[in-house]
């Protein structure tokens, strides 16, 4: 996939340098904040800030969200890390677009990890998203706009759910559920692609679409290798020591565990069913072939006789050296009766062939 090149190239920069080294790839998108700050009675929005205004906020009793679009730039990350204390390490992961899901613990704030799928011009591709979550603040970084975010904005506007009445740990829980809600479109969007491809193969067109059904169940498994630390995260989250999260967060992060279980499960049924779409085409390839067989065999089977016939009619014997030999050379009607014997033994073939039911489709 496309964006596997600039990974591979940071991973070839960042070789054999200090722990914590913030290394940003020039292909990156620039980078833009916007932050919300909210409780029970107040929302404000923020767009298109700057790194100087975020330090005033953060010591407020109120919840703050920053969230950053792109990294494509060294100095803003650092004011970040700096304004939030962050973790170098934690750090280092966000701008390294490898990051397998994940969630570490460090003593200021919690770090996570999610990979977003989405497909574009007929692929799959993934995006990396970072979430820190502090005491009163969650800070989240995507690679590019636009983010996925705009159900939970939504409700914080409207005050629809329960968000507005809850600390961070409930918008971090929020704003995870919303990204495990972007792999259901997605593979609905297989399902969908499995079933066309499941008519044109049984109308006999299957072989030119293997390709495709492969294509699938390698992107299928990309997802899967997502969504498989995504639930160990979740699981390591629910069993955190520290209790990042309050006891209302936790209940609902059982129901993200079991949204993750369920995506795990459809891949798992979407990856069989791209496997029997394999078979089902070999199937049909095998049966079209045992067709051809059976026309072929029934076909020779009439054809023996005749050329038996015709080849003994065909050997080179004079009839006037002996009685014995193929006095039927002078007959008068003996060509007509040489066909009409090949005629009546082709015909008694076929009608028993059709007698033994051979003729008719399985």
């Amino acid at each position: 996939m496309a964006v596997r090149k600039p990974r591979n190239r940071q991973r070839k920069k960042t070789l054999h340098m200090a722990p914590g080294s913030i290394v940003i790839d020039s292909a990156m998108e620039r980078p833009h904040l916007r932050a919300i700050v909210y409780d029970e009675k107040n929302l404000s929005e923020l767009n298109d800030i700057s790194p100087a205004q975020i330090p005033p906020l953060i010591p407020t009793p109120e919840v703050l969200w920053v969230h950053v679009d792109g990294f494509g730039d060294q100095a803003l990350i650092e004011q970040l890390r700096d304004a939030f204390h962050l973790h170098r390490l934690a750090v280092e992961d966000v701008v390294s677009l490898h990051q397998r899901p994940k969630a570490e613990d460090y003593d200021r704030h919690l770090y996570i990890v999610i990979q977003i799928p989405y497909i574009t011009e007929g692929q799959l591709r993934t995006e990396q998203l970072s979430l820190f979550l502090g005491d009163n603040w969650v800070l989240t970084f995507e690679e590019r706009p636009p983010d996925n975010f705009d159900p939970v904005r939504d409700r914080l506007r409207t005050r629809k759910g329960i968000i507005r009445d809850n600390k961070a740990d409930y918008l971090a829980y929020a704003l995870i559920d919303c990204l495990l809600d972007c792999y259901f479109p997605v593979l609905e969007s297989y399902c969908d692609r499995m079933e066309i491809l499941e008519q044109q193969m049984l109308t006999g067109h299957g072989r030119k679409h293997v390709a495709e059904v492969h294509h699938v169940k390698q992107e299928l498994l990309q997802i899967r290798r997502s969504l498989w630390p995504t639930r160990e995260m979740l699981t390591l989250l629910l069993r955190n020591e520290r209790n990042r999260f309050s006891p209302t967060a936790l209940v609902h992060l059982r129901d993200c565990l079991d949204h993750a279980n369920q995506l795990i499960d459809l891949v798992e049924v979407y990856r069989e069913l791209a496997g029997d779409l394999v078979n089902l085409h070999l199937t049909n390839a095998s049966i079209r072939q045992n067709e051809v067989m059976k026309v072929l065999t029934i076909v020779s089977a009439i054809f023996i006789p005749l050329s038996f016939i015709a080849g003994l009619y065909g050997m080179n014997f004079d009839p006037d050296a002996s009685p014995w030999n193929m006095p039927e050379l002078h007959w008068t009607f003996g060509y007509p009766a040489a066909l009409g014997t090949m005629a009546v033994t082709a015909l008694g073939l076929f009608l028993f062939i059709r007698s033994k039911g051979w003729l008719k489709d399985d």
